[in-house]
């Protein structure tokens, strides 16, 4: 014979609903799994194939500011002029000049305002030739093209290999590149709602709504002509990108200075065949 079976049973009162019992064990101490946050966030950059994000920059409202306090500036000093000036003369000079940089400060502020309203974006698919990425922006770009990275700027055409990319270009970017190379180091901020990646030279903030990714904050560290005296390096600064509208029906917008760049210092334009 087999092993002998054993029967367990309970005993339920007369009247009494199986749902109006008390549960025979309860484990108020149980431990709830941890949520893995960098799973997460690759599984949602995995969704993405092929996506585009409009850009938007912090660079114009720095603008703005500058341009606000130099006037405040001018008007303050020019109040001084008209408080000690003796004579009519003084004062009307004084008065010009507030009218002058009233006007200007007006001027440069218009024209910031629609450089604002453009519309600049990144691009992002992956295939099995390789990952794809280009940004576009006021009359520069960036173009990752199956491990080489090509930047456009108004005076330069250099290329960098997809180390390079990912640590001083991915911001302006999409950012997967760079995420998926720090997707280890991912942390969420329960306050904001954000997944957090340190990507070394990038920072990225990301927003995830239902498995899609509908925002990304990146910080990214950019080299500029000033060199550290200490080091002998050059100066970084620091920029911050913002990824919204996120759409992957769309078409591959490449200006035309892009391609005149790449005709001009003899080197073929990537194929987007397949994108």
């Amino acid at each position: 014979m087999g092993k002998d079976k054993e029967l367990f049973y309970e005993v339920i009162e007369d009247g009494e609903s199986a749902e109006d019992r008390t549960p025979m064990a309860v484990y108020p101490d149980a431990l709830v799994p941890e949520r893995d946050r960098a799973a997460e966030l690759k599984k949602a950059v995995d969704a993405a194939e092929r996506v585009r994000y409009r850009v938007r920059t912090d660079a114009h409202a720095q603008s703005m500011l500058a341009v606000l306090l130099f006037t405040c500036a001018c008007i303050a000093a020019c109040g001084v002029l008209i408080h000690i000036s003796k004579n009519s003369a003084g004062v009307i000079a004084a008065s010009v000049l507030v009218a002058a940089a009233v006007v200007a400060a007006v001027i440069v502020m218009s024209v910031i305002t629609v450089k604002t309203k453009r519309a600049y974006y990144c691009y992002y698919a992956r295939t099995e030739r390789g990952v794809f990425c280009m940004n576009v922006g006021d009359g520069e770009a960036t173009l990752l093209a199956y491990g080489t990275a090509y930047r456009i700027t108004r005076d330069a055409f250099f290329t960098l290999d997809g180390k390079g990319y990912s640590e001083w270009l991915d911001g302006n970017g999409v950012g997967f590149v760079s995420m998926l190379g720090a997707i280890g180091r991912t942390e969420y901020d329960e306050n904001a709602g954000l997944y957090i990646v340190d990507a070394g030279r990038v920072r990225h903030e990301v927003a995830i709504d239902d498995g899609v990714i509908t925002e990304i904050v990146s910080i990214q560290q950019v080299q500029t002509d000033e060199v550290d005296i200490k080091t002998g390096d050059a100066k970084t600064k620091k920029n911050v990108f913002v990824k919204t509208e996120p759409t992957a029906v769309f078409a591959w917008e490449v200006p035309p200075f892009v391609k005149q760049a790449f005709e001009d210092n003899g080197v073929e334009f990537p194929d987007l065949t397949g994108l």
